[in-house]
Parts: C-alpha cells; sequence; structure tokens
C-alpha cells in the first residue's frame, strides 16, 4: 500500500500509477494506492508559474537569488498549501474518513487471508500516515492489528517534522517487529526536483 504524496495535477499522477502497474506485477507485487493530494497544491505550480518568472527574470540566471526571490514572493501562499495539505490528511484519517475506512478493510483482508503488508510513503504522504496513527490507530484493536500484519514500513523523503515522526511514527515502531526503512534523497536527487523556476522541491 502506497500512501503518495505528490503534488501534481490528479491527472498526472493517476498516469504515472498507470504506467507502472506492469513492472509491479512482474514482480510479483500487488499495488494498491492511496491518491489524497488535495486540489489546491496539485494546480499550485501552475497558478503561481507567472511570479515564478518574473523572480527568474530579475535573477537573470542566478539560481540561488531567484530561489530566495520565489520563497520571499510565495511565502504566505506556501503557508496557505501546507496548512490545507494537513487539513485534508486529518480529514482523510478520521474515524469515518475514506483513508481510515481503506486502511482497515485492508487490514482486515490480510488478517483473513494470512497475508502481510508493505507500507510505502512517498514525500507529503508520510503526513497522512501521522495522522492515521494520531487517530483511529493510536491505540486498541486497530492499532494491534496494523502492527500484527504490516512486515515493512518504508518512508521515501518523508516530509515530516522529527517532533511528529518521533510522536507518532516512532512510537508505533518501539513496539512493533516489523522491518522499517527510510530513503533519504541524496544531494545529486535532490538537485532534479524542481518546481518551474523553483530549481528546489516543495
Amino acid at each position: 500500500l502506497t500512501l503518495h504524496g505528490d503534488t501534481r495535477r490528479l491527472e498526472e499522477v493517476m498516469w504515472r500509477l498507470a504506467s507502472e502497474i506492469a513492472a509491479d506485477k512482474a514482480q510479483g507485487f500487488h499495488a494498491i494506492s492511496l491518491v489524497w493530494a488535495n486540489g489546491l497544491i496539485s494546480g499550485a505550480a501552475e497558478a503561481l508559474k507567472p511570479l515564478f518568472e518574473h523572480a527568474a527574470a530579475i535573477a537573470n540566471g542566478n539560481k540561488d537569488d531567484a530561489d530566495a526571490r520565489i520563497e520571499k514572493m510565495t511565502r504566505p501562499v506556501g503557508r496557505a498549501l501546507w496548512r490545507d495539505v494537513r487539513r485534508q490528511a486529518q480529514i482523510a484519517a478520521r474515524q469515518t474518513g475514506d483513508a481510515t475506512h481503506a486502511l482497515t478493510a485492508l487490514v482486515e483482508l490480510c488478517l483473513k487471508t494470512d497475508r502481510r503488508l508493505h507500507l510505502q510513503t512517498e514525500g507529503a504522504g508520510v503526513l497522512l500516515l501521522v495522522a492515521l496513527l494520531a487517530g483511529p490507530f493510536k491505540s486498541g484493536r486497530l492499532r494491534d492489528d496494523l502492527g500484527r500484519v504490516l512486515d515493512q514500513l518504508t518512508l521515501v523523503a518523508p516530509l515530516v517534522r522529527p517532533q511528529e515522526f518521533d510522536d507518532h511514527i516512532g512510537s508505533f515502531l518501539e513496539g512493533w517487529s516489523g522491518r522499517a526503512t527510510i530513503f533519504r534523497p541524496d544531494a545529486t536527487f535532490d538537485e532534479r526536483l524542481c518546481v518551474g523556476a523553483y530549481s528546489r522541491s516543495w
């Protein structure tokens, strides 16, 4: 199960997932994806493009200066976008939320069929995991059942504050016997992340 944090438009995310199906099947994976990126941040890059281009033109080829100008110009909007990302994660992870329903059903299926689950998060997708572990899966039967069927946890470039990690993911790992892996982007990969004229990632 992958909790995606892709900030591109929904149709682009779906095309990406569809392109990975053949490779997953060839490796024997039964891949399930939760795509929860909301409309605001998914369209933000396009909406902010004129500001990015204006800052880049003023910087006259100086990438660091352009990035600094873009960050200064878009900081209020960026903060609002990320607040909305967190809010959307919390909505999906309510007791009656879609993510809660999906993960609960998958855990129950694993228990009934004696299957093991590999849970992966990408980027901001870790915020949905945090919300689930802070909410419905914080304690009790749901948390115990998740720990029982979960075999591997993989966090790819997790966009999470250290305190949030310690409080929710870290506390879960302490009572769990599976394998956890964190992939942190190296400098080369980080250089390839960009949003339009902004040479850094969200």
